[in-house]
């Protein structure tokens, strides 16, 4: 139910920001590990009583990039009841060259 996908503008690139294509992850849009996670059966809507265990971690991973002057992530969560959407906390992004 997540997707997430990033934009990079290479060092010496002009080209206005916004009008750069994503690209999505893995070229599915889908984490590293997708075939290793088992999504939570959870429902609990309320913090106070959400358990850590219905966490789970995911990976991207971009390879192979152009040395790059700025970047940008998207996240699109996917839902088929809005009152059970995906969330995402403690988000880490960590760009080297």
């Amino acid at each position: 139910d997540i997707k997430v996908y990033y934009k990079v503008r290479s060092q010496g690139d002009t080209a206005d920001f916004s009008t750069i294509s994503w690209t999505p992850f893995n070229g599915t849009s889908l984490a590293d590990n997708n075939s290793t996670v088992i999504p939570s059966t959870f429902q609990g809507l309320s913090p106070s009583v959400e358990s850590l265990n219905s966490y789970n971690e995911y990976k991207y991973t971009a390879n192979s990039l152009p040395a790059f002057k700025s970047f940008a992530v998207k996240i699109v969560f996917n839902t088929s009841n809005p009152a059970l959407a995906p969330r995402c906390e403690d988000l880490r992004i960590i760009a080297h060259v």
